[in-house]
């Protein structure tokens, strides 16, 4: 096996410049030397080069403390250490074809690591895979670091087991176990899950056997109600038919004579149109010509008004961009101010800066002359060796160039012999799985056949239950239809009675108002009351232009009665108390206080006063400004608008109304209409209302019949979707043996041919594998000799000097490179500096400067054009003035043309009295046609429901059926409908669900089985571990029991020792006890004995883990500091035997120990550097 044949040190840790170097034989070599002397350090050297990665273990902080730092006298502290191990090869282990293998490793003050195998730069992966092969790695029980005794000591009995446990890997075997664990709890959760349905399934077969029953006798009963049921429709759709037939002939002659009574109506209102047309002829001619005039004076106003408006504006307007431009003008130059401070401070800034720039460049021209005077001594010192390096580089080549094709070739060989066994072992794997292929083939066939049998019969209740749905949603949908349809009409019926009452009510209230003017106006005329002028609609005349406008502002001011003063109102007031008629609005002509005249604003679409627009006689004209006096009439709702934010009342030609407070009263306009002439009688309302209740109730009904039918489809549905699922999943399942049949018989397939291809791969490798080896003997034998020679003139050669003048060369380059980044640094921030000044500052010091010219500009032209605005505004005002005068005679002229309407009035009230007794006739006709067609209406709808009703009850036409027939049907169907409400509420679905759970129960209990047979083999896998868990331990502590016993009995001269199962029966639950016997003392348990008999007993106990692993070689430090001289001496006699066998390098304080080794190096401390010195003891 390989030993360690030499280890050099060069800077690491204690051990300084020099290249330390220990030589090693086969054999027992003992180390010693004083405390802090640095013998511990050799160990950290091994595990270093070996490749540790954790710095903590070498006992530093980090890799870069490795480095040593100095004894105080160097001047330059080395930049890195380096540690080599050779190896003995000579049996070939370690699979390099040397018979020396170098491994070497060099780590740098930034901590990174550098290896190389025999000079060759390498991993560290592929350090440690060529050193695992051969039993070396760092972690390795055979390096037994200082203070590992004084731990055994104290371990607990479990930790002892732990240690075992370790040793042989347990903790695969219990990765394995966890692994099956957790499959075996899913498996029984899937148990209990599926046990948990069996039994819900039991439970319901239970009540759907009697849910089946209930429902046959359920369905007996519902199809004979069905039938009386209909009996009793047909009846009552004779009888409607009847009526609506005699309805319909009443209602046919009332619309004959509505028609005559509305052609005469039409009659008299021709003639009473031809009267006012007349009338207009007559005065419209000297009215319009002084209104077009009026209208040309009033838009000149506007347009001089309009533009005095724009003149203000625009003086406004100058004034405020004439303070803002100020403003600017005073912010342009304070910005002046401090951009010629900012160049100033700039310029300032700049000098500084270049003058600190001169001196750092004579910095860096005396660092570069520094560095270039060392560079050239290091290079005349390396052209001295220089032959002897261009010998060693070419070794090196060609070394590099033969030692992968070793390490290759070696691997090849390798890789074939693992090969060959990898393969053997897969053609036996490979034909047991074969075996188990062809059971598994049989098996998934019989299920596969259980499976189609089951997926048949859950399809035949799958259509069924289809088929069911669908005659449900069949008949739903009929009910749907004709329950919109009555809905329809219900919710018309329902609009029309609120519509109605609605319209009853202001009907009503109107009635009231013209009854209380009816009478007093009668009293009048009989005398009765003096001073009543009539009412103020009867006394006006409006062109029809503006009537709505007039209409809208009168606010119902229109049906007032004008009166000759306050006597004559309240004796309106009191008759109409005594007659408890309703209030009526009443305008005393000599008591009201007439509207102050107001000023016409002068804008853009004002007509003028609302008064201005209504002819009426003399007298009458307070009346008419008491009630328009304050109103301004507008072309447009923006006039209007703009009026009433200024505080005025206005109205539009269209009738929308503007009140100074905000109010507005805006919409479509229409003309009052005779209310009494469409709205039907209360009777008839209350009527219809009844109706619509019945309609109501029967829709309820309706609705609660759908949706018991939804419920009853839902509820087949999700029976569907589960029988569905439930095939899905059969259909799946069966697919997925189909698959898996195929897919497994393919693989046997392949497996047969699996095997013929394997048996044929291992002859080849066999044939091919002698020659690779042939090869390699070739190869190996041309790098020995070269590897010879390179280890000749590496000797000669001394590279330290060089290295002292490179550090401090590498000390002035970072000073230079220092002094150029400030440089750099500040001949960037002079460039920033020059061009903020140039580019930046300046410009914008120019660009205010012509900022504030274009200003000033801009104020001297606004300053001229608000003197001309003032001028053109003083021009204009005379102007206004004088239209104003010829407005007012204007509207003077109109209003004495208004007089002469008053001649047509007479008869125009004749044809209105003629028309008013045609329109009551009218009236009544209308109301009693209105009253047999809502009859009708009701009769029609009761017709429809009844006809669909039998159309639910599966009857495409009505019986014939007498009275008595109807009477024993009415009998009948409430004995039925009791028995029914005995029954109850039934399942609708119970037969189709009855036979699904009985499915669903034949399904889970296969299910069942099939995961107990998966739960067992689960089970009997995790036993076969523990099995193999249980077995490897006991081997192992069997094996280290007796090494125990025997390195024990060495170490003190006859003592026993052996070790003892806490828990034979189940190791793993206990620990691990050490019963130790002393020469001529009892037996006891080794926690028991004294701190030295502990540490002989641990000692005993780590030679015997050693034994179960043999190393090629052992590190032991200091494992002997506890032990009396007696027992130091005993260890020592075993290590010169067991050193035949291995080699043993120990570090040791005591003397009995170091005299018994075949070599012995002592390590010693001077001025801070560890140094050694060897024996050789014959």
């Amino acid at each position: 096996m390989p030993y360690i044949k030499k280890i050099e040190l060069r800077n690491f840790k204690s051990f300084g410049l020099k290249n330390t170097v220990i030589s090693l034989d086969r054999g027992f070599t003992a180390i010693t030397g004083p405390n802090g002397s640095g013998k511990t350090n050799i160990v950290d050297a091994v595990l270093f080069g070996l490749g540790e990665t954790s710095s903590r273990r070498l006992r530093a902080d980090s890799f870069s403390k490795l480095i040593f730092n100095g004894n105080g006298k160097s001047k330059s502290k080395p930049r890195s250490a380096r540690v080599v191990i050779q190896f003995d090869n000579s049996d070939g282990k370690i699979p390099i074809d040397t018979k020396t293998v170098t491994i070497s490793r060099i780590v740098y003050v930034n901590g990174q690591s550098e290896y190389r195998i025999n000079g060759r730069k390498t991993s560290r992966g592929r350090i440690l895979e060529l050193l695992s092969i051969a039993g070396i790695n760092p972690s390795g029980h055979n390096i037994v670091p200082q203070g590992t005794i004084t731990k055994l000591t104290d371990i607990s009995p479990v930790e002892r087991r732990k240690i075992i446990e370790d040793l042989i890997g347990i903790s695969l075997y219990n990765a394995e176990k966890a692994e099956a664990e957790e499959k075996l709890e899913k498996a029984e959760n899937a148990i209990n899950t599926a046990m948990g349905r069996v039994e819900e399934v039991q439970k319901r077969i239970d009540e759907l056997e009697r849910e089946r029953n209930d429902l046959l006798r359920y369905e007996f009963i519902k199809k004979d109600i069905r039938r009386l049921e209909a009996m009793i429709c047909s009846y009552k759709v004779k009888d409607l038919e009847s009526k609506i037939r005699e309805k319909t002939r009443a209602a046919e002659d009332i619309q004959r004579e509505l028609e005559e009574l509305g052609r005469e109506r039409s009659r008299l209102k021709e003639i009473r149109l031809n009267l006012e047309q007349e009338w207009q002829k007559i005065t419209s001619t000297v009215v319009e010509e002084k209104r077009s005039e009026l209208l040309n004076v009033q838009m000149m106003i506007s347009e001089i008004k309009g533009r005095i408006n724009e003149l203000n504006e625009a003086i406004d307007r100058y004034k405020s961009l004439h303070q803002e431009l100020s403003l600017t003008r005073q912010e342009r130059a304070n910005k002046l101010r401090d951009l010629k401070r900012q160049i100033e401070e700039s310029r300032e800034r700049i000098e500084a800066l270049s003058k600190y720039v001169s001196t750092l460049n004579r910095d860096v021209q005396a660092k570069q002359s520094e560095y270039d005077a060392l560079s050239s001594k290091v290079k005349e010192e390396r052209s001295k060796i220089a032959e002897q390096s261009r010998e060693i580089s070419e070794l090196e080549e060609k070394l590099n160039e033969l030692y992968p094709r070793i390490v290759d070739k070696r691997d090849l060989i390798n890789r074939k012999e693992n090969r060959i066994q990898t393969l053997n072992e897969e053609r036996n794997r490979t034909i047991e799985l074969a075996d188990r292929y062809r059971l598994s083939i049989e098996e998934m066939k019989n299920s596969l056949n259980e499976l189609r049998k089951f997926m048949e019969e859950e399809s035949g209740r799958l259509k069924e239950a289809e088929r069911l749905v669908e005659r449900k949603m069949k008949k739903k949908n009929e009910l749907l239809n004709a329950l919109s349809e009555a809905e329809k009409v219900a919710e018309l019926a329902r609009e029309s009675i609120i519509e109605f009452n609605s319209q009853r009510k202001l009907k009503d209230k109107i009635e009231e108002i013209e009854n209380s003017l009816k009478h007093i106006e009668e009293l009048a005329k009989l005398g009765v009351i003096d001073g009543i002028y009539g009412r103020l609609k009867n006394l006006i005349r409006v062109n029809k232009k503006y009537w709505k406008a007039i209409e809208a502002a009168a606010d119902g001011w229109l049906d007032a009665l004008v009166v000759k003063d306050y006597d004559a109102a309240f004796t309106c007031s009191e008759v109409l108390k005594k007659l408890k008629l309703a209030k009526i609005k009443i305008i005393p002509l000599e008591g009201v206080r007439r509207s102050l005249p107001i000023e016409v604003p002068d804008k853009e679409g004002i007509i003028g006063l609302a008064s201005d627009f209504i002819r009426t006689r003399k007298p009458y004209r307070t009346a008419v400004l008491f009630v328009f006096g304050d109103t301004l009439l507008a072309q447009d709702y923006k006039t209007a608008f703009y009026l009433s934010q200024n505080g005025y009342r206005a109205v539009t030609v269209e009738g929308e109304v503007f009140n100074p407070r905000g109010g507005l009263e805006l919409g479509y306009y229409r003309s009052p209409i005779d209310l009494s002439k469409i709205i039907p009688s209360e009777k008839a309302v209350k009527s219809l209302e009844k109706i619509v209740e019945a309609l109501r109730t029967h829709l309820s009904n309706r609705r609660r019949y759908i949706s018991s039918i939804d419920e009853e489809i839902e509820s087949i549905r999700v029976d569907i979707a589960k029988t569905g699922e439930v095939i899905r999943n059969i259909e799946n399942e069966v697919k997925r043996t189909e698959v898996k049949i195929s897919k497994t018989q393919e693989n046997l397939k392949a497996l047969e041919a699996k095997v013929k291809d394997i048996e044929k791969e291992i002859e080849e490798l066999k044939a091919s594998k002698s020659m690779e080896e042939k090869e390699l003997q070739d190869l190996e034998s041309t790098f020995k000799g070269l590897q010879e020679r390179l280890d000749i003139l590496r000797s000669e050669t001394d590279s330290t000097r060089i290295e002292e003048r490179e550090n401090r060369a590498a000390e002035v380059l970072n000073d230079l490179v220092k002094l150029k980044d400030e440089l750099s640094d500040r001949q960037r921030e002079l460039t920033i500096a020059k061009m903020n000044l140039e580019n930046i500052l300046k410009a914008s010091y120019e660009e205010a400067e012509t900022d504030i010219s274009k200003i000033t500009s801009q104020l001297e032209e606004l300053e001229t054009k608000i003197a001309k605005a003032n001028e053109e505004r003083k021009s204009l005002e005379p102007k206004l003035r004088e239209l104003e005068a010829k407005k007012e005679e204007l509207m003077e002229a109109v209003s004495k043309a208004k007089g002469e309407a008053e001649k047509f009035a007479l008869k125009v009230k004749e044809i209105d009295k003629r028309l008013s007794e045609v329109e009551k006739l009218y009236h009544e006709k209308s109301e009693a046609l209105n009253d047999l067609r809502l009859k009708i209406q009701r009769d029609e709808l009761e017709l429809k429901q009844q006809l669909q009703r039998l159309h639910e009850l599966d009857f495409d036409k009505p019986m014939e059926v007498s009275a008595e027939q109807v009477a024993s049907a009415e009998s009948s169907l409430k004995m039925m409908r009791k028995e029914l409400a005995e029954i109850g509420a039934v399942n609708q679905l119970a037969y189709t669900q009855y036979e699904d759970q009985i499915s669903r129960y034949k399904e889970l209990s296969v299910r069942l089985n099939e995961l107990e047979m998966e739960r067992q083999s689960i089970i009997e896998f995790m036993e076969e571990i523990e099995k193999r868990k249980k077995k490897a331990f006991m081997d192992a502590f069997n094996q280290i029991n007796e090494s125990l016993s025997y390195y024990f009995g060495k170490l003190t001269g006859g003592g026993k020792a052996y070790m003892k199962l806490e828990n034979p029966d189940d190791p793993f639950s206990g620990g691990v006890d050490m019963i130790v016997q002393f020469p001529n003392k009892p037996e006891i348990l080794v926690s028991g004995a004294s701190g030295g008999e502990r540490s002989v007993a641990s000692v005993a106990f780590l030679f015997a883990i050693q034994k179960l692993n043999p190393a090629s070689f052992y590190l032991l430090d200091e494992v002997d500091a506890h032990l009396d001289s007696f027992h130091v001496a005993k260890l020592s006699e075993l290590l010169v035997e067991e050193s035949s066998k291995s080699q043993f390098l120990v570090i040791t304080l005591k003397p009995e120990m170091a005299s018994r080794a075949q070599k012995i190096y002592g390590v010693y401390e001077r001025n801070g550097v560890s140094n050694i010195v060897s024996a050789t003891i014959k």
